[in-house]
């Protein structure tokens, strides 16, 4: 009897292991949501733009190698501004970002960021005739698909020197491709 109900324990167990499961349980399936990658992001806005940069004043510091006798280096810089730009938003007022690259007779390159729920944020360099000046923060500022308005502090550098100073940083961003 025992060695029946064995034969028959093992032949359930056989039955049970030899259905041949097709697909995974349904916790395993993804769902809509997982396989939906949602909609693509708008192609970006390039164009030309103008503007300013304008230091506001700043640390007067001695020229180094003047020593302490030098002229205080006067510490202002105010020329407008002409760039190519690419601005990207995932949605109107969402992720923000605008790269200008600038143009004859100036140089460089400055990145501006927004996210929501945060401030802007940006970096980078404009170079001109006699002068550069480097972002080193952002204290307050807005940016959209039409223009920038930023309150910076930098370094500006000139022929006499180099002084930590603040700057206005306005712009346009006017959409120039015509398709």
């Amino acid at each position: 009897m025992t060695r029946l109900l064995t034969i028959v324990v093992l032949a359930a167990f056989v039955v049970g292991c030899s259905d041949k499961v097709t697909t995974a349980p349904q916790s395993l399936h993804p769902s809509a949501a997982s396989r939906d990658f949602g909609t693509p992001p708008p192609p970006p806005l390039t164009g030309d733009g103008f503007g300013d940069l304008s230091t506001i004043g700043g640390e007067a510091a001695a020229i180094a190698t003047g020593g302490p006798s030098a002229a205080p280096l006067v510490c202002s810089e105010s020329t407008p501004l002409t760039y190519h730009f690419s601005f990207v938003t995932s949605q109107p007022g969402d992720n923000m970002v605008a790269e200008l690259q600038f143009e004859d007779p100036l140089s460089g390159h400055v990145s501006i960021h927004q996210a929501p729920n945060h401030g802007v944020d940006a970096q980078g360099i404009i170079s001109g005739p006699g002068f550069s000046f480097r972002i080193t923060n952002v204290n307050s500022g807005t940016l959209d698909e039409f223009s920038f308005d930023l309150f910076v502090d930098g370094v500006l550098t000139t022929p006499a020197g180099s002084c930590s100073t603040a700057a206005h940083l306005t712009g346009s961003l006017v959409n120039t491709d015509t398709e």
